[in-house]
């Protein structure tokens, strides 16, 4: 097992997977904009996965789009792995607004975990609970995470709204499309 570990030995890599797993059929381009990397590494890593046989690349027009291996022998361990893996935003806003926001818990609207950053959408302004969140974080090995706290009052833009929108991974709490609709 020590083996297909060493072949998935960087955040890069898992941060691909991740991507290709639940977006099969993006480009190189759209998985470095995603996953909030550069694309020398996600380039790096794409080649890397498909020599080892853990996605398949197909040419399509002028580009190349990713997809899962299903013949790969870790398919179906890596497909749990990313589905269970999908359940940590629904931990993670319930242990926020448990312990975070306490008796005020409606104040924690939603949340959206993408593989870079956290988003925590509150009702108003939480400035006063950052340090907090950040220390949260840092308890449950998720300090790598970039964090953003944004009030209700911040999505009215349309340019946030849509950036927040398209983001790859999963919200809890109030679905984002319908506080989009509130707005």
């Amino acid at each position: 097992m020590s083996l297909f570990f060493q072949q998935l030995n960087s955040v890069s890599k898992w941060s691909v997977l991740f991507i290709v797993y639940y977006n099969p059929g993006l480009s190189g381009r759209k998985i470095s904009y995603l996953s909030g990397m550069g694309w020398v590494p996600v380039r790096n890593s794409l080649e890397d996965l498909c020599r080892r046989n853990f996605l398949i690349r197909k040419k399509k027009g002028r580009a190349y789009t990713y997809y899962p291996n299903k013949h790969h022998i870790l398919y179906p361990l890596l497909k749990e792995f990313f589905q269970r893996l999908d359940r940590v935003h629904e931990i993670l806003f319930e242990d926020l607004r448990r312990e975070l926001f306490g008796p005020h818990e409606e104040e924690l609207l939603a949340l959206k975990l993408t593989p870079s950053t956290l988003y925590l959408i509150t009702r108003s302004r939480a400035d006063h609970l950052l340090s907090g969140v950040r220390k949260h974080l840092h308890q449950r090995g998720l300090d790598f995470l970039r964090l953003e706290i944004l009030s209700f009052e911040e999505l009215t833009t349309e340019e946030k709204r849509c950036e927040i929108k398209r983001l790859p991974g999963r919200s809890c709490g109030i679905p984002l499309f319908q506080l989009m609709d509130l707005l």
